[in-house]
């Protein structure tokens, strides 16, 4: 059975007297159903009666409970969306799934069954001028900075220990194959600016 309002309704709370549910009909400035307030601001509000505001969606065949569920919630100045049921979250756009967030904590772009904290099924693309940044201590044999400068060629560098914040090239690999060590200009296949040593 349906409950159809044509009118302003409100449904109070049995153990207070404030309302708890308010319909706004057609001749309201906005029409709408609030939750906790009596003037939502589009056709649905929800608003918390204590810190934190929320909401959750359960579906019969994973369960009632809040466990259950699709958790979204809104802590001050954070907002939350959560399967608590131990699945994964989805994102998507024109009906189809491109993100996949895994219970593992795993991130899939283009791939729903991501082996990696962020595993990426198809071109990744990345700011020129800001490259890509590993965070804390270097990994070993890429520095912590890879960019590319206006020729398309690849480079590697590392910060400079006596002054911090800055950063030196360490490897450049030119678009035309030719690899630079110590240089970023280079005419051989290998060109190593300083000592080089080979074997034991």
């Amino acid at each position: 059975m349906a409950i159809q309002y044509y009118a302003d309704q409100n449904i109070e709370g049995k153990l207070t007297v404030s309302t708890v549910l308010r319909v706004n009909d057609s001749g309201s400035s906005i029409k709408g159903v609030g939750i906790n307030t009596m003037n939502p601001g589009g056709e649905l509000q929800v608003v918390g009666a204590g810190s934190i505001g929320n909401i959750y969606i359960s579906a019969n065949a994973a369960g009632s409970s809040v466990t259950d569920s699709l958790h979204i919630k809104k802590e001050a100045l954070k907002a939350s969306i959560i399967n608590r049921d131990g699945g994964d979250l989805a994102l998507g756009a024109n009906s189809n799934e491109y993100v996949t967030i895994k219970a593992t904590g795993n991130v899939g772009i283009g791939t729903t069954s991501p082996n990696y904290k962020l595993e990426v099924s198809g071109t990744l693309g990345v700011n020129r001028t800001d490259g890509i940044i590993f965070a804390g201590s270097a990994a070993a044999g890429l520095g912590n900075k890879i960019t590319s400068d206006t020729s398309n060629n690849f480079i590697f560098s590392t910060s400079l220990p006596s002054i911090p914040y800055t950063t030196s090239t360490r490897m450049t690999i030119l678009n035309n194959g030719n690899v630079g060590i110590g240089t970023t200009s280079t005419n051989y296949k290998l060109d190593v600016y300083g000592n080089l040593k080979v074997g034991t």
